[in-house]
């Protein structure tokens, strides 16, 4: 992954940019810190916007965070969350292969995965830890008690900021 993410890097910093937005939670939660150190260029992280979404839950919250298997067996949002919210109570899970149904447009297989893969019990929110999965955000509201939290909206409004802050816009 460092070195796939290296790569994206390189390709990324051809077109010159004033700074770069990695939107992959798995590129973020393996090699943020190499891409970081390699990069001439601010980097925000998609990591970074759903843990400003997460800070912002309640006292002792419980959390169920989805992602692909490489992002929830990276460890890391296990680990900054012990150091940022050690009061919540998180339980994750890895959910191959529905990042490819998503891309693949199977909602049959979507369901099918979801259904598999939802928790059993309420939890506060959900956060999705994979930006596929907002695709199907809507879905996961009608369906679940719980709040779904993504980083969109966060990343969106860094980027904004960003932009204004270094009067690029």
């Amino acid at each position: 992954l460092r070195i796939l993410g290296l790569a994206l890097l390189e390709k990324a910093l051809r077109h010159t940019p004033d700074f770069i937005v990695i939107g992959c939670h798995t590129l973020c939660s393996w090699c943020f810190s190499d891409l970081e150190a390699e990069s001439p260029v601010p980097l925000l992280s998609v990591n970074d916007a759903l843990l400003q979404e997460i800070g912002r839950l309640p006292t002792h919250s419980s959390l169920f965070l989805m992602g692909t298997t490489n992002t929830i067996e990276s460890s890391w949002f296990q680990t900054a969350l012990r150091q940022f919210r050690s009061d919540i109570l998180v339980t994750t899970q890895a959910c191959p292969e529905l990042a490819s149904a998503i891309e693949e447009q199977d909602i049959q297989r979507q369901n099918t995965l979801l259904e598999q893969y939802l928790p059993t019990t309420p939890h506060d929110a959900i956060a999705l830890a994979c930006t596929h999965y907002s695709l199907v955000r809507e879905r996961l509201e009608a369906q679940l008690s719980s709040v779904v939290l993504d980083a969109h909206s966060t990343i969106q409004q860094e980027t904004a900021l960003f932009l204004r802050t270094h009067k690029i816009l």
